[in-house]
């Protein structure tokens, strides 16, 4: 028994799926005050007070940085560093194929979880700080490309 793709079995075009993405994305940003920064982060300084672009999901984990910087002298900026079990992007997928898509296939997660990358971001602060960040994205292109043919 050939198993259906999502377009066929869900009823879904292309579009429908990357606005449902979008809006399950721009939820998330708004309810995570990091990827937020992150996000804005990533924009051209001069765009930055914008509403970041949103396409595909993504998820941050701050990684250390360095913190104590100040205009004063006696400033003493250490680095530290935070562990982060590399949680990669699985839960924010997770979540979303749980609410939207429940029925699909083992092997399909798999598939997508081979499309993730990953980078690493510093945002840079006042007085030498900074605070890291590891990001995870997947495009919602990719995602679409495998649940399209799943």
């Amino acid at each position: 028994m050939k198993a259906t793709s999502i377009s066929e079995s869900e009823h879904m075009t292309k579009e429908d799926f990357f606005a449902l993405a979008k809006a399950y994305m721009e939820r998330k940003v708004s309810e995570d005050y990091s990827l937020g920064m992150v996000l804005r982060g990533l924009q051209p300084y001069e765009r930055r007070r914008e509403e970041p672009s949103i396409d595909g999901f993504l998820r941050a984990a701050e990684t250390g940085g360095v913190s104590g910087g100040s205009c004063w002298d006696s400033s003493n900026p250490q680095p530290y560093t935070s562990t982060v079990d590399d949680p990669g992007i699985g839960a924010t997928i997770d979540d979303f194929l749980e609410e939207h898509f429940p029925s699909i296939s083992f092997m399909t997660y798999r598939k997508l979880v081979t499309r993730v990358s990953s980078r690493d971001h510093t945002e840079r602060e006042y007085y030498g700080n900074c605070t890291n960040y590891r990001l995870w994205t997947l495009s919602f292109e990719d995602a679409w490309s495998v649940l399209e043919t799943a």
